[in-house]
């Protein structure tokens, strides 16, 4: 197995022998980062930002895996998309201010299906209203995420719970999920049908077999979304951004990282955020 990468180095990183491989994205001295809060002075959110020093291309906010906003790659994600010139902002869903490991307190935060757009793709639209508020802007943005957070930026192209969230919810031109949960879901919401959508899967991924695959589509399909693009692995698990997962008690669980998914997906997403900023 592949040495394990130290945190610091997650996602955008992945490296060979002591080489960067792909997309040395991130450069030093190109952006300033800073916190927001809430979008209103009654919410508790608060949201890590990346600004580039150039005038940026657009928004991107960085949605998170269940473990929370504090890993260390979401931070060099939102730094990587800084580097080539987009605004980056990372909400903690959890509203917690540290990583939040233990299953059962994620879940107890997160609660049930009824809770699921409150939980989710309402806060990324808070985020945006923050934005807007601290930036005195009304720009288009985009939205990625990666496991949990790539259900969470689908569940903004599908609108759920998006009553009276609909000046931000027009606003929104691409979501990227990478190695997300994909499925299909009976609730009420007002798609963002002129979004372009991009799901980067491994297609050996465990927890989300062709079933639920073919749900998600299906779903996205009826609620009017037409721009969507499905990018399945062959032979790749989940998680496949992470390069630590690469123990044998990793591939057991289900995880693993793969360089060349990594690569190919990462280049998918720029490209899909230059086109929908463009």
């Amino acid at each position: 197995a592949r040495e394990a990468v130290p945190p610091s180095w997650l996602p955008f990183r992945a490296c060979d022998d002591g080489e960067l491989v792909f997309h040395n994205s991130i450069v030093p001295g190109a952006f300033t980062r800073e916190m927001i809060g809430g979008a209103d002075a009654s919410t508790a959110m608060y949201a890590s930002l990346c600004v580039p020093r150039a005038r940026a291309r657009g928004l991107v906010v960085v949605v998170h895996t269940a473990i929370g906003a504090r890993e260390a790659f979401v931070e060099r994600c939102c730094d990587a998309l800084a580097s080539v010139g987009f605004d980056a902002v990372a909400p903690d869903l959890y509203d917690a201010g540290a990583c939040v490991f233990d299953k059962d307190t994620q879940r107890a935060i997160r609660g049930g299906i009824e809770r699921r757009a409150a939980f989710g793709a309402r806060k990324v639209r808070e985020t945006v209203r923050a934005f807007r508020r601290e930036t005195k802007t009304t720009q288009p943005w985009c939205a990625l995420g990666f496991c949990l957070g790539g259900q969470v930026v689908l569940d903004c192209a599908r609108g759920l719970g998006a009553d009276g969230d609909e000046d931000v919810l027009d606003d929104v031109r691409a979501v990227c999920s990478f190695h997300g949960v994909l499925d299909g879901v009976d609730l009420d919401g007002t798609a963002a049908t002129s979004a372009r959508v991009l799901m980067c899967h491994g297609a050996s991924d465990p927890f989300v077999p062709p079933e639920n695959v073919d749900a998600c589509l299906n779903d996205l399909r009826q609620r009017g979304i037409e721009s969507m693009q499905l990018i399945s692995f062959d032979g790749v698990k989940h998680g496949f951004t992470r390069p630590e997962k690469v123990q044998q008690s990793d591939f057991d669980a289900g995880f693993g990282y793969d360089a060349e998914a990594t690569l190919a997906s990462w280049r998918a997403c720029l490209d899909l955020l230059d086109d929908a900023t463009t």
